[in-house]
């Protein structure tokens, strides 16, 4: 099961990743179960081993982070449910956790994540729209909560992120944790409006105290909408994935995966075609494709990500997580 290919511009690089021929590699759970659903992966390889945070719920249930591990990134044992929990009842974060992503500074995981406090469709109260959080353990098993918590918050009134801050990727480098992020505001008319996602970033020297970058958004919202970022930086350049997705309907994003190269992680140059599509109609990713997540594994660059399948006859959705790989190119 094969995508469009594509190259960065002009220097011939391929950025196509080939999908497993036996995905999804983490199915959804049966109906009912705690963990029916299953998304937004995060994966790094640790000390030899492939661990992974991921989004999970039931079929109408508050979301939370799980944690499973694997030898081969392929066969997956799940650890934890949750590995996160739901903040208590009248936190920020009592009514969903999800979008984890895990960076190791100093001996220290951090993970970061977004999460509402309310329903969707509460007018746009701060404690209805999703903001960033952070969380810290010794160990990557037992998570402290950042008592700063969300440490990035909703900017002001009309800026390009007023109305959400989400879908954390964090890079660390040199001493300075570089945060990229998905930033929401409404354009248009009264009874017409659109809402619009777009990647900022932000910096902090302690993983919990953020600066805004003065120029965000760093991708601006054209034809698609900015979801599930991820970027990695490969020890020369930066790289950046991300789920593209029409304005008209930002709660289900089709893909495909878009692919830029930046040497700064501010000024960002996007390849001529797709790194990741969503798959033929029948499969398992048919309906659409979001939340990439990539490790570079010797001469091989490894994706995990979410699909779904929208199933009429059981009136359900299903989501799962796939996996891909393409040859390694440094950006």
């Amino acid at each position: 099961m094969g995508c469009n290919g594509g190259t960065t511009p002009g220097d011939g690089t391929p950025v196509e990743f080939t999908k497993y021929a036996s995905n999804p590699v983490i199915p959804q759970a049966p109906v009912g179960s705690a963990a029916h659903w299953k998304s937004d992966p995060f994966v790094m390889k640790d000390d030899g081993v492939y661990k992974m945070w991921f989004g999970y719920n039931a079929d109408g249930a508050k979301t939370q982070i799980g944690y499973a591990t694997s030898i081969d990134g392929i066969d997956w044992t799940i650890r934890q449910l949750p590995a996160l929990p739901l903040g208590t009842d009248g936190e920020w974060d009592d009514e969903d956790v999800e979008t984890p992503f895990v960076v190791k500074a100093d001996g220290t995981y951090h993970m970061y994540y977004c999460a509402r406090g309310e329903p969707e469709g509460s007018d746009w109260s701060p404690k209805a729209t999703y903001r960033v959080g952070h969380a810290t353990s010794p160990d990557g098993l037992a998570w402290a909560k950042d008592p700063n918590n969300p440490v990035l918050d909703l900017g002001g009134p009309g800026d390009w992120d007023e109305l959400v801050t989400a879908e954390p990727s964090v890079v660390y480098n040199d001493g300075t944790f570089e945060l990229f992020y998905v930033g929401g505001y409404i354009e248009g008319e009264e009874g017409s409006e659109i809402f619009v996602l777009e990647l900022g970033l932000a910096t902090s020297t302690d993983g919990s105290s953020w600066t805004r970058y003065a120029g965000s958004p760093v991708i601006a919202s054209a034809a698609d909408n900015v979801y599930a970022p991820f970027v990695l930086h490969n020890g020369s350049n930066y790289e950046l994935w991300y789920t593209g997705g029409p304005k008209a309907d930002p709660y289900f994003p089709e893909g495909p995966f878009w692919y830029y190269t930046s040497s700064d992680g501010r000024n960002w140059t996007k390849a001529d075609q797709a790194a990741l599509d969503k798959g033929p109609a029948g499969d398992w990713d048919s309906d659409g494709i979001f939340g990439p997540t990539v490790v570079i594994d010797g001469e091989r660059e490894k994706m995990w990500y979410s699909g779904y399948f929208l199933d009429y006859g059981e009136g359900d959705i299903d989501f799962a997580i796939g996996y891909a790989t393409r040859d390694y190119y440094e950006g």
